[in-house]
């Protein structure tokens, strides 16, 4: 994203955010970048480039450009124009956030949903529906909510960090809702999950009951109400037998096997087979002297 001008830069000077750095999900919320001078060790040396194209999100001395984010067609580029991170993993200065930043960078270069620029996410807490809008726009504007029987609701979307935008709307219908921004879209569950495994959550014997003894088996609780536990005896049947009694469960065998691998091994190779035959040859000869 940007071309090496052949000269380098050799100063003392603190790593900083720009103003899309700020925005972005790569460089935002970095340990120590809220002060100034920034709360981390300074850098010695930058590479000079010209026509930087993408975003700069870090910047070194003379507003010289350090870390460059680019989109090329579906791929990403990140070039990070200075060597000297290992000053920050060496604690020079106190250090700086050397890991959550080169993280980061390789997170977003597989293209991990949680750092992209442009994102919508939206779920569900209570009643409520909770929207998250990031993006490198100044403003985000409203939020566009279809509910669960159609109606459509606009909500306002506030600015809490740069890049950042969200907002909140109580709900009174259960299901799932569509929510818009723009070219985005996404999907969110208000109120209790409507899943088949709650539906009736109760213990009971009787569903397994008809496939237990069809096969020759039996369901049992092994506590009682009061949280005794009773385990009956386990036992190796056969295949044709009943696998059940008063006191005990059994276990067929059916005398299955799996061939995993076959393993060759020479018994005359090598040197073992050498000797076996020159004793062989010994034996031989001394028989035939006497």
């Amino acid at each position: 994203p940007a071309l090496p001008t052949g000269s380098v830069t050799q100063e003392p000077f603190y790593p900083r955010l720009t103003a899309l750095g700020r925005k972005q999900p790569v460089t935002r919320d970095l340990e120590g970048s809220g002060s100034e001078p920034p709360h981390w060790g300074r850098w010695f040396r930058v590479i000079d480039v010209d026509h930087p194209q993408g975003e700069v999100v870090m910047k070194g001395p003379d507003d010289k450009p350090l870390l460059i984010l680019a989109h090329k067609g579906k791929g990403r580029v990140g070039m990070l124009l200075s060597d000297q991170g290992w000053l920050w993993a060496r604690n020079y200065e106190g250090g700086g956030p050397y890991v959550a930043l080169y993280r980061r960078i390789a997170h977003w270069l597989m293209k991990e949903p949680e750092l992209e620029e442009e994102r919508l996410t939206a779920e569900g807490s209570g009643m409520t529906l909770d929207i998250t809008r990031q993006t490198m726009a100044d403003e985000a504007g409203n939020a566009s909510v279809t509910t669960p029987s159609g109606k459509t609701l606009t909500v306002p979307l506030k600015k809490t960090k740069p890049g950042l935008f969200t907002g909140s709307v109580d709900t009174n219908e259960i299901g799932l809702y569509r929510v818009a921004n723009g070219k985005l879209t996404t999907l969110a569950h208000v109120g209790p999950i409507n899943a088949p495994e709650f539906a009736d959550p109760v213990s009971t014997t009787r569903k397994l009951q008809p496939f237990a003894e069809a096969t020759g088996g039996s369901v049992r609780r092994i506590s009682d109400a009061s949280g005794n536990l009773t385990l009956p005896n386990i036992v190796p049947v056969s295949r044709s037998s009943g696998a059940s009694g008063n006191d005990w469960i059994g276990l067929r065998t059916t005398g299955d096997s799996v061939l995993k691998a076959v393993d060759r091994v020479p018994l005359f190779g090598g040197f073992f087979g050498l000797a076996l035959l020159l004793f062989a040859l010994g034996a031989m000869w001394y028989r035939e002297g006497r």
